[in-house]
């Protein structure tokens, strides 16, 4: 498995992709960008889903279990 780097992920989009993407996650662009990319909060369940869904929907080939090890 292919480490995924969501931070990378993140920092690759425009401001108005993150936007898009950070409400399609249920979320702001600046909760994204002050706790979730950085790794200070640890997203909770439906949090994670909605992300992975996002993630998912740019990046196909994307699995949770990637994802969710961004956090660990």
């Amino acid at each position: 498995m292919e480490p995924f780097n969501f931070k990378q992920f993140w920092l690759a989009m425009s401001k108005d992709e993150r936007d898009v993407f950070a409400e399609e996650a249920g979320t702001t662009a600046h909760y994204i960008m002050t706790h979730t990319q950085r790794r200070t909060r640890m997203p909770k369940k439906k949090l994670m889903d909605q992300l992975f869904k996002a993630c998912k929907k740019r990046k196909p080939e994307l699995t949770k279990p990637q994802l969710v090890s961004f956090f660990y």
